[in-house]
């Protein structure tokens, strides 16, 4: 928990410094001369703790922090409505755990992250002339994950192992703004094969697992 919260702080300082320094001013300090229901492009740092379960048994993958950017287009809008899309062109998501795991076993797992299209209806709706809310539900198509670990035991013996995963996923979520300034939780699950080859395994290990992803979200929308 405490590399969740050390993330997380950074996302935060980050996002205040870019919006104009001072953070206990940062909210008057944001401005943007567009209205608060319209089109627009986003950017997006995320935290999510993805995770694989098989039915007798799951996995998680550790903290993952991401990127993301994308459009929303609103085909119907009024200054407190707006009925469009939500289109992510593209997100990048980086984890890894260690873990001590039984008989004296280390376990460390990497995992990236790729989502090239991720699209579905929004609602938005005006609170006052600075303050939304977003609500969407997308799906992404392609959902890839790339994985590799190394699974030690105390006798100084290894057991290496590659993952390739490529799947779609639902990823309902909500967003509230503050003129350019965004926050937000959405949650992303899905079935897919799981596959993975390993050193001390004459075969592939291939089951089906369920995916699930919530993730925090913090950006700008311009």
């Amino acid at each position: 928990m405490k590399k969740f919260y050390v993330i997380l702080f950074s996302l935060l300082s980050t996002t205040f410094a870019f919006a104009g320094g001072n953070s206990g001013n940062v909210l008057t300090q944001v401005t943007s001369d567009k209205p608060i229901v319209d089109n627009g492009f986003y950017l997006i740092l995320g935290i999510g703790v993805p995770s694989y379960n098989a039915g007798f048994a799951s996995q998680s993958m550790g903290i993952q922090p991401s990127i993301e950017i994308g459009n929303q287009f609103l085909f119907y809008k009024t200054d407190k409505l707006g009925i469009g899309m939500n289109i992510s062109w593209f997100m990048f998501g980086y984890s890894s755990k260690n873990e001590d795991i039984a008989y004296g076993f280390t376990y460390k797992m990497h995992n990236v992250a790729l989502q090239f299209l991720k699209f579905g209806p929004q609602v938005t709706v005006g609170l006052n002339d600075d303050m939304a809310v977003d609500a969407y539900l997308d799906i992404i198509p392609l959902n890839v994950n790339v994985g590799g670990g190394v699974a030690s035991a105390s006798s100084g013996s290894d057991n290496t192992y590659a993952m390739l995963s490529a799947f779609s996923t639902f990823a309902p979520g909500i967003k509230f703004r503050y003129k350019v300034l965004t926050i937000g939780a959405e949650v992303q699950f899905g079935n897919q094969r799981y596959a993975d080859t390993s050193t001390d395994n004459s075969s592939d290990i291939k089951f089906d697992v369920s995916y699930i992803n919530p993730r925090l979200l913090l950006g700008f929308k311009f």
